[in-house]
Order: C-alpha cells, then sequence, then structure tokens
C-alpha cells in the first residue's frame, strides 16, 4: 500500500482486513436457481411477487433496495421490462463498474458456474461504463446467483 498515512484513520480501520489479509480461506458455494425474477440497482434481485432475495443484496442501503423496487414497479406500469427468455447467470453485484473488482469477484463465479451448470446466457454489466441500472432497465428473466466460490 502507497501513502497510508492519506487514508482516515477510521477508513483504514475499515478496510484493514481486506486491504492486509495475504490468504483467504475458501468458502462454501452456494448456487441459487430463480425462475421469473426482476433484476435492477446493481444486481438486486426481486421474485414476481417484489419480495427482495437477501442473496442478492452486497453493501445496498435500504434505500437502494427501496428504490430498485420503485423501479421494478414503474417499468412494470411502463411496460418498459427487458425479458431475458433463457435461464442466466447474474454477474452483476454492487462496484460492477470497477474492472479490477469484476475480474476478482464475479469472473470466478463464470468460471465455476460453467463447470457445473448449463449456460445459455450471461446478465452482466453494459460495457462504457454506465450501468443499465443507472438508465432505469429493469430485466425479467430466471437467474443463477452464486453467492461465494470456491475454486
Amino acid at each position: 500500500m502507497l501513502n497510508p498515512d492519506y487514508i482516515p484513520a477510521h477508513i483504514l480501520d475499515a478496510m484493514r482486513p481486506g486491504w492486509f489479509t495475504g490468504a483467504f480461506p475458501a468458502g462454501r458455494v452456494r448456487v441459487t436457481k430463480l425462475f421469473d425474477v426482476y433484476v435492477t440497482q446493481e444486481g438486486l434481485v426481486f421474485t414476481q411477487d417484489k419480495k427482495l432475495v437477501q442473496e442478492s443484496i452486497t453493501q445496498h442501503t435500504p434505500e437502494e433496495c427501496a428504490q430498485g423496487l420503485a423501479q421494478i414497479v414503474q417499468a412494470g406500469q411502463t411496460q418498459s421490462v427487458q425479458h431475458v427468455t433463457p435461464s442466466s447467470l447474474l454477474l452483476r453485484k454492487r462496484g460492477e463498474q470497477n474492472y479490477g473488482h469484476w475480474m476478482v469477484e464475479l469472473l470466478p463465479k463464470l468460471w465455476l458456474a460453467e463447470e457445473h451448470l448449463p449456460l445459455c446466457s450471461l446478465v452482466v454489466p453494459q460495457a462504457g461504463g454506465i450501468s443499465p441500472v443507472s438508465c432505469g432497465i429493469v430485466w425479467r428473466s430466471a437467474q443463477a446467483l452464486c453467492r461465494s466460490i470456491t475454486p
């Protein structure tokens, strides 16, 4: 780490476990297959009856979860929901526009899923730095969610 003196102490303390841990123990893998769901707000997943899937929350605030639900309701009223018909692997999460995080946190899920799941399509962030979520787009699809990975 370069220039840790420039980082406020409370932020350095909060980030210390992630930044200064040399090895992370392997975790368990859990894949959840859901049908007919909505995806919005950097990977938040809601069921057909508008219930938030807890495994899809990755550092989203309660306000952002409420905004995601509002987007779904509005998209349903305006009939602007984009449908993804084949089963898809969800490769979206909080901070998805950070390429380094996406490569480290989501690409391994694709690698693991390819070995164990029949993949028809992927739900990924839009290229170009503008997330479809920021454009108010909501997806409705069957999704497989990987919560954690053990390579």
